[in-house]
């Protein structure tokens, strides 16, 4: 991810990386316990979150 941030705003990368994840989580969270989407295979927490831990939180904000 920081291979594509310019040097001059490498500062700002991990904040709005962090503020997009908060994002993702509560907006995924919402369609996973509404069952509108529902993730073929879970590497983590699979008891605990319907959602998928490694979309939301490392993948998605990357985008």
């Amino acid at each position: 991810m920081f291979k594509f941030v310019p040097k001059n705003k490498i500062r700002h990368a991990p904040v709005i990386f962090l503020f997009k994840q908060v994002i993702t989580w509560l907006f995924g969270l919402l369609v996973v316990e509404k069952n509108l989407i529902e993730y073929p295979f879970r590497l983590y927490f699979k008891k605990a979150y319907k959602g998928s831990f490694c979309f939301e939180y490392f993948f998605l904000p990357c985008i």
